[in-house]
């Protein structure tokens, strides 16, 4: 009977510490300091950090032009935090970055690094052709398991597309003119953080492998 008691007390103080960490929760949330745009992504925390680990990949392809040194920088994802929350690299998170939207899980090397020349560089783009050749040629894999590695190896992100449902103070979504739309169900076309990914042909190779 006292074993019971003192169970029956236990229980009540940690279903009231459970309920006071559930308000924390919703207070701290609900005080969130506003995202803004960011004009200098050198100023985001652990952006030097991240740019050296970047720096050094590129300098190993510079000299060794390898595709699998070529992915080794391509399909490096960039951690840093984008909307201010401490964290980074977190699912779900965007911002505005220099004009463009992102979303903090689908930031890579070839974003903050420029890697190569004109002729030969690894940009998205260019990431995208080495990522081709390295499967398709080097490992004589078929274009559909070629397909579906880029996308689990280079992505946009998981945060919502439909820049029109993002809160961000001061930030007017960008109209486009073009194919390449982050609005599918309405046709309104926004340049959203999936835009990058599809104008350098990432969704179209995707699509019809």
């Amino acid at each position: 009977m006292r074993l019971r008691y003192i169970f029956l007390i236990f229980a009540i103080i940690f279903f009231f510490i459970c309920s006071g960490l559930i308000v924390l929760l919703k207070v701290s949330r609900s005080h969130r300091l506003p995202i803004t745009p960011v004009d200098d992504v050198k100023e985001l925390y652990n952006f030097k950090k991240e740019l050296s680990k970047c720096e050094d990949l590129c300098n190993k392809w510079a000299q060794n032009k390898t595709t699998l040194n070529a992915l080794a920088f391509c399909q490096k994802k960039v951690s840093i935090d984008i909307d201010g929350d401490g964290r980074i690299g977190q699912e779900n998170s965007y911002n505005v970055l220099i004009a463009v939207p992102f979303c903090e899980d689908g930031i890579y090397c070839f974003h903050i690094k420029e890697c190569g020349s004109r002729a030969d560089v690894l940009d998205a783009k260019g990431c995208l052709i080495n990522m081709q050749k390295h499967y398709e040629i080097d490992n004589k894999l078929p274009k559909d398991v070629t397909a579906k590695l880029i996308n689990e190896r280079v992505h946009y992100g998981t945060c919502e597309p439909n820049i029109t449902k993002w809160e961000i103070a001061g930030y007017i979504p960008v109209k486009l003119n073009n194919y390449y739309n982050s609005d599918w169900n309405t046709g309104i076309k926004y340049m959203g953080p999936d835009y990058w990914w599809a104008i350098t042909g990432y969704n179209e190779f995707i699509s019809k492998s």
